[in-house]
């Protein structure tokens, strides 16, 4: 049990980091958007690639954050029927969603890694700044991956509350 604490207080370590990472990224895409309508009314000049700079940043936010969010059980978890079955049941009940969600978000970093490998080959970039796509859905898929080592310290975690009890 000792590896499962030691990768919980890495991924932990990890999470916060990439998460202020993320807010950052939130202060600057507020900046660059509150700068771009100022010039956009006050001298009729808006920031060139503003919006794509905002569409990037926005994936960046949620891709870095999402670990975080689940380490805090900040996502959106419903209970109003699991909630009167007991614990063990509850326990199980829980496995199998972080088993489930651990599958689809594997299969997300999967497939952000084979994009970014086809944006690479093919050398896609943005249309007005000319940016490389392929860094983004590398971001995209560690951040998910990420998220899924979170998902299976949940699941160890309620496997071992189904077992204790």
């Amino acid at each position: 049990m000792s590896i499962i604490k030691t990768l919980g207080r890495t991924v932990h370590r990890i999470s916060q980091v990439v998460n202020s990472v993320g807010i950052g990224i939130i202060v600057a895409m507020m900046l660059l958007t509150t700068v771009d309508v100022s010039l956009r009314y006050l001298f009729n000049r808006p920031i060139l690639g503003s919006v794509e700079l905002t569409e990037f940043m926005m994936l960046l936010v949620v891709a870095l954050g999402l670990a975080y969010t689940q380490l805090k059980k900040g996502h959106i978890f419903v209970e109003l029927i699991v909630s009167r079955f007991s614990s063990r049941v509850q326990a199980v009940i829980e496995s199998i969603g972080f088993f489930l969600c651990l599958v689809m978000y594997l299969l997300i970093v999967w497939q952000a890694v084979v994009q970014a490998k086809v944006q690479w080959v093919h050398g896609v970039k943005t249309g007005a700044l000319m940016i490389p796509k392929y860094p983004f859905y590398f971001i995209l898929a560690f951040g998910c991956l990420l998220l899924c080592l979170v998902f299976l310290i949940d699941l160890i975690e309620s496997l071992s509350r189904v077992v204790r009890k």
